[in-house]
C-alpha cells in the first residue's frame, strides 16, 4: 500500500500531509514528519508538504515550536521537506504571507 497525503491545497497547488499534535513537543513533531517522509520514500511517493495543527497551544509555545521546526531540514538531511505550515488558533504573526493563500491562523515556516 502506497502512502497518501491527507488533502490537496488547491490555491497553493500542494499535496499536503496533516499532523495533529496531542503533545506539542518539537521532538515528537520532528519524528512524526521524518517517519512519514521516510515511509513515503520507500514507496517512491513524494511527501514534502506538511501542516502541523497546534490548535489550543499558547502563542508563546507556538512561537517557540515554529523557531525549532524551522531547523527541520538541517537536522534531517535524509528526509527533507519543501513546505511546513503551522495552524494555530493561538495566533502569532503570519510573517507577511498573502491573505489569499494562507488562511488566518496559519503561516508557513521558512525552513533552513
Amino acid at each position: 500500500m502506497k502512502p497518501t497525503n491527507d488533502f490537496y491545497w488547491g490555491n497553493k497547488n500542494l499535496e499536503v500531509e496533516m499532523k495533529a499534535v496531542a503533545t506539542p513537543r518539537f521532538g515528537y513533531i520532528f519524528r512524526s514528519i521524518s517517519r512519514a517522509v521516510k515511509s513515503a520514500q520507500k514507496h517512491g511517493v513524494p511527501k514534502d508538504s506538511f501542516v502541523v495543527d497546534l490548535t489550543g497551544v499558547s502563542k508563546r509555545q507556538v512561537g517557540k515550536l515554529a523557531y525549532q521546526l524551522s531547523g527541520y531540514n538541517r537536522d534531517h538531511p535524509d528526509a527533507t521537506i519543501k513546505h511546513l505550515f503551522i495552524g494555530s488558533n493561538g495566533g502569532i504573526e503570519r510573517a507577511g504571507q498573502e491573505e489569499k493563500t494562507i488562511p488566518k491562523g496559519m503561516y508557513e515556516i521558512h525552513l533552513i
